[in-house]
């Protein structure tokens, strides 16, 4: 039972780091906007801006997780959120059998805002786990399997550098105690 729990605990931490990936891929293959007919920089979109949020907390999230960062990691979160005690506690069991977790890979079937604002963000997402892998420091390596597609809520907050997740709820079960 406590390896079905640690093992879902996994699948929801993988999901943060593939979520941006795929919200990177779907914006890079936008098509460019037209250029403004003024020499006033454009204001980002409203999707812009949420993508750049989510892309960089999840660019820094997956880096923390490669290298077995639980410091990194904790600075990610809301002092006090369950999802961050959730994520930092799966990475500290990692690292203390001696993995990292690599090579997530997500599906981002959509993704929309469900609230953004200058100090809050948040994105209602729609994806899959399609691999990950965790890999020894002796060579070991254990491939996580895919997950069903899953639709979570997913709330950042601004703090005074950069943006922290508060919150995970998946809507048909409520908060999650457990990171994406």
């Amino acid at each position: 039972m406590a390896r079905g729990w640690f093992f879902r605990l996994v699948l929801l931490a993988a999901a943060l780091s593939l979520v941006a990936l795929g919200i990177w891929l779907v914006v890079s293959a936008a098509p460019p906007s037209a250029a403004p007919t003024t020499s006033t920089p454009a204001e980002p979109s409203p999707q812009a801006e949420a993508m750049s949020v989510l892309h960089a907390w999840d660019d820094q999230r997956a880096r923390a997780w490669a290298a077995g960062d639980v410091g990194a990691l904790t600075r990610l979160y809301v002092p006090g959120s369950s999802a961050g005690k959730a994520d930092v506690g799966v990475l500290r069991r990692w690292v203390a059998r001696g993995f990292v977790v690599r090579r997530m890979q997500r599906q981002i079937l959509k993704v929309e805002i469900v609230e953004q604002s200058s100090g809050k963000l948040v994105l209602s997402v729609l994806d899959r786990l399609v691999s990950a892998r965790a890999e020894g420091k002796g060579g070991e390596r254990v491939w996580l399997p895919a997950s069903h597609a899953r639709r979570l809520r997913l709330t950042f907050v601004r703090a005074t550098t950069q943006w922290q997740l508060s919150e995970v709820i998946d809507p048909a079960k409520g908060p999650s105690r457990a990171p994406r």
